[in-house]
């Protein structure tokens, strides 16, 4: 305050281009989501919304503690929780990211405002003032905007809140404002509401997993495409999920006109379900090694939310050998690892994820390939190999025998399937 009385509002006016210091200083935990944004200058105004349960205040509580974590003094003004009941989950939150005592943080929590009319004087008289409660807030997230049943007709409210953006923005306070959703899935409020932010984020419940999308951006580039995220079961935290971005994985294996290359791509479709496709070859039974790897791969486990796409060059032929090799490229595009192309993968699996030997076809396929010069010395057959198989000799070729899809996965780098169950010493 002032001598007469007046409030003293701190607003100042920062660089343009922002700096590195004008930033939002952001942990580690959160970076995927200043990515998302591409950055995140001080002083930016972010709307959020989404349907009730689809973690909206998660993101928002994990991205206070962050901040805090990094030295930023936080304000969250709750108008649907208690402040009891944001700090309990808050704590769950904050004991991942190293943080035991999440009252020794710079967050406070307002659960009394009564009215978010009273937002701008909030600023003013608490934030801004020299000797204000609140002075030094750097970030302030409002949980949510219509939780005390402001509805998009309000023009008093809209009015105030639009007050208060601009003021915050300009004093270079970062704001993330939570919003409920209409009917026809958009953001409840006046268009007008649009203008006044700089970057809009919906989020939409898939099969198994959330996705994120970015309608709007002035800080960086737009993003329509979903940005895939999952709540971890071990912190109750959102994390990206392994295809936050799309993902894909080729492996060599046999056809009739020799070795030839399967590729795996994965990727968020843009609607919410799920598909598999598998050009030239067999959709059907493309379908089956996907489910099957949904059962026994723990991560693996959501690709039914995923475009699974298998594809091979024009004309090969599915043949029963290819079921290996396109579980090992859905897995290793899982895991964005790239498999040795000396490798030649084939193996037919069976639904509990063993692999047979190779039959006399697939035998032949690889003896015709080697008399062809398609094969040579550095390449090593990944399969299990038969003890004998008439006129063929199977020692020919550099083998590495593997008889169940987790050892075909360990020997490409990405690892088992499932826990193994390690027997008792006396053998039971």
């Amino acid at each position: 305050m002032t001598g007469n009385g007046s409030v003293h509002l701190l607003a100042p006016t920062r660089p343009t281009p922002p700096t590195e210091t004008d930033l939002l200083p952001v942990g580690a935990d959160m970076q995927w989501f200043v990515g998302l944004l591409g950055r995140l200058p001080r002083g930016t105004n972010l709307l959020m919304g989404g349907d009730p349960g689809v973690g909206k205040s998660t993101l928002a509580q994990q991205l206070a503690i962050s901040a805090a974590l990094s030295g930023e003094r936080v304000l969250i003004v709750a108008t649907e929780q208690s402040r009891i009941a944001l700090l309990s989950r808050m704590q769950a939150l904050a004991a991942p990211v190293g943080c035991d005592m999440l009252d020794e943080l710079p967050i406070e929590i307002i659960d009394d405002i009564g009215d978010l009319v009273l937002l701008p004087q909030l600023l003013a008289r608490q934030v801004f003032a020299r000797n204000g409660r609140l002075a030094g807030t750097g970030l302030i997230i409002i949980d949510s905007l219509h939780g005390l049943g402001n509805g998009p007709a309000d023009k008093r409210f809209y009015s105030s809140l639009y007050e208060y953006l601009r003021t915050a923005s300009a004093a270079g306070v970062t704001t993330l404002a939570l919003a409920h959703m209409t009917k026809a899935s958009e953001v409840s409020g006046p268009r007008a509401l649009e203008h006044m932010i700089d970057a809009s984020l919906i989020m939409r419940h898939g099969v198994s997993c959330r996705a994120i999308y970015l309608p709007k951006n002035r800080g960086g580039a737009s993003r329509m495409e979903p940005y895939s995220v999952v709540i971890d079961e071990a912190t109750t935290r959102l994390v990206p999920s392994p295809l936050a971005a799309s993902s894909s994985a080729r492996v060599r294996t046999i056809s009739c006109d020799g070795p030839t290359t399967i590729e795996v791509a994965l990727a968020l479709p843009r609607h919410e379900r799920g598909f598999v496709k598998a050009p030239g070859l067999s959709p059907q039974e493309a379908a089956i090694i996907v489910d099957l790897m949904a059962r026994i791969h723990a991560p693996a486990r959501s690709i039914g939310s995923l475009g699974v796409t298998v594809r091979a060059p024009g004309g090969v032929r599915y043949i029963r050998e290819h079921s290996l090799p396109i579980a090992v490229a859905i897995a290793a595009a899982l895991a964005r690892v790239e498999v040795d192309e000396r490798l030649v993968i084939a193996g037919d699996i069976d639904l509990r994820g063993g692999v047979a030997p190779l039959g006399g076809n697939a035998l032949r396929l690889i003896d015709d390939a080697g008399k062809a010069g398609l094969l040579s010395a550095r390449d090593t057959i990944l399969g299990a190999r038969p003890a004998e198989n008439g006129d063929i000799e199977p020692n020919v070729w550099r083998w590495q025998e593997v008889r169940s899809i987790d050892e075909a996965l360990a020997a490409v780098g990405v690892g088992a399937s499932r826990p193994r169950v390690e027997a008792a010493p006396d053998g039971r």
